[in-house]
């Protein structure tokens, strides 16, 4: 996960609002939801250009941290913003739980290159002697 990513996550959890904090594309939307953000507003806040912000929405979208907010019908829905899920309210504990199964599956690969390095430095200190 990028800076960016992390710092419009961060943003999202400081507002107190657990997954009812929406940052709306839009400002027609703002009268539906007591706790809001627009986009532009929160890319002026952040100092990250607006494109890049979507970008970053698509990802953490795409990763299960944001939902599509939508109205409208089954047939034709629109996004209006993105909301935290469960996951991207609880970033943190969902990364690390991604750092510490990648370790738990790969801890053969890590003591396979310990055992090769000092390996290595054993066969270069007997070959100086």
């Amino acid at each position: 996960m990028d800076k960016t990513s992390k710092r419009i996550l961060k943003y999202f959890v400081s507002q107190n609002c657990g997954t009812d904090f929406v940052c709306l594309k839009h400002p027609r939307w703002s009268e539906y939801y007591k706790s809001y953000v627009l986009v532009d507003d929160l890319a002026e806040k952040l100092g990250i250009r607006e494109n890049d912000m979507l970008a970053a929405f698509k990802y953490l979208n795409e990763n299960g941290y944001l939902e599509r907010e939508q109205n409208g019908t089954a047939g034709s829905k629109s996004d209006i913003g993105f909301k935290l899920s469960h996951k991207g309210l609880h970033w943190k504990y969902f990364r690390r739980r991604e750092v510490l199964d990648y370790i738990a599956e790969k801890w053969p690969d890590f003591i396979a290159v310990v055992i090769s390095l000092i390996s290595l430095i054993t066969a270069i200190l007997s070959s100086l002697n």
